[in-house]
C-alpha cells in the first residue's frame, strides 16, 4: 500500500532535518504518525541528544520534555489501564496520570513526570518506554533533528487540537458529575467550557479517523500538498 504521508530528509542550514509531505488528501493523523515513526526508525541521521547516535534506542532525552496529552491518547491509556483504575470515573484516572495546570482561561494537560522531571512510564533500568505501543501522540512525533516550517506547524497544530479536545472532555465530565474541575496547579483560574468547542478530534477513538485536511487551515494544507 502506497504511503499517504512521507517524512523525508532535507537540508536545513547545513544539517539534515525532517520535512513532511502529504501525497493523498485522504491522509489521516495515523498516516502522519506512521511516516514519522518510519523516519525515526530508518533514517540514519545523527541525533544530537542521543550522543550523536543515528538510533533513538535507549535514549530517553525526550522523556524529560513536556508531554501534552490528546483526547485519543487518554482514551487509549484509560482502556489499557482500566483494570487498575478500580472502577473509578475516567477523570480520576486522568488526575492520577497527568499534570493539569490552569492559568486564567488556559489549560495544559500533560503526562505526569516524576520528581526528577522524567516521565513516570519510563523503565529506568532499560531507558525504554513501558507503554510504547500506546505512547502519546507527541512521543511519536518527537525527534531531535531540525524541522522545516511545514513539519513544525503540522506537529504543533495536531498536538494542540488533540489536547484542546481533552480539555473539553475534562470540563464536560466535571460538569456532568456535578463537580468543579480538579487541577494540580492554578494561577487565577477562570474556566469557561464554551472556550473549548468541538474540533476534528471530537468523538474520534483512533488517529486513523482524524483527517489532516480537517485539521489544517487552507494555507498550511496547501503547503503540505505542494
Amino acid at each position: 500500500m502506497s504511503s499517504k504521508v512521507i517524512a523525508c530528509p532535507v537540508d536545513i542550514k547545513g544539517r539534515t532535518g525532517l520535512d513532511i509531505l502529504v501525497l493523498n488528501p485522504a491522509a489521516s493523523v495515523a498516516d502522519y504518525i506512521a511516516a514519522v515513526d518510519a523516519f525515526i526508525r530508518e533514517a540514519q541521521i545523527e541525533r544530537p541528544r542521543s550522543q550523536g547516535s543515528p538510533d533513538c534506542f535507549g535514549c530517553y532525552a525526550c522523556c524529560q520534555e513536556r508531554i501534552p496529552l490528546t483526547s485519543i491518547d487518554y482514551a487509549r491509556l484509560y482502556s489499557h489501564y482500566l483494570f487498575r483504575s478500580e472502577g473509578r470515573h475516567w477523570h480520576h484516572f486522568l488526575d492520577k496520570i497527568s499534570l493539569i495546570s490552569v492559568a486564567g482561561r488556559q489549560v495544559d494537560i500533560t503526562m505526569r513526570l516524576e520528581e526528577d522531571g522524567i516521565c513516570s512510564f519510563l523503565e529506568r533500568n532499560k531507558g525504554l518506554c513501558s507503554i510504547y505501543p500506546i505512547r502519546p501522540l507527541v512521543c511519536h512525533l518527537y525527534i531531535c533533528v531540525p524541522l522545516t516550517k511545514n513539519a513544525m506547524d503540522l506537529r504543533e497544530l495536531v498536538v494542540n487540537l488533540g489536547e484542546d479536545d481533552l480539555v473539553r472532555l475534562w470540563l464536560e465530565e466535571a460538569s456532568q458529575v456535578g463537580e468543579e474541575p480538579a487541577y494540580h496547579e492554578g494561577d487565577q483560574p477562570d474556566l469557561h467550557i464554551e472556550d473549548w468547542a468541538d474540533n476534528p478530534f471530537s468523538g474520534k477513538k483512533d488517529y486513523q479517523d482524524v483527517l489532516l485536511k480537517d485539521l489544517c487551515p487552507p494555507e498550511l494544507w496547501s503547503r503540505l500538498l505542494s
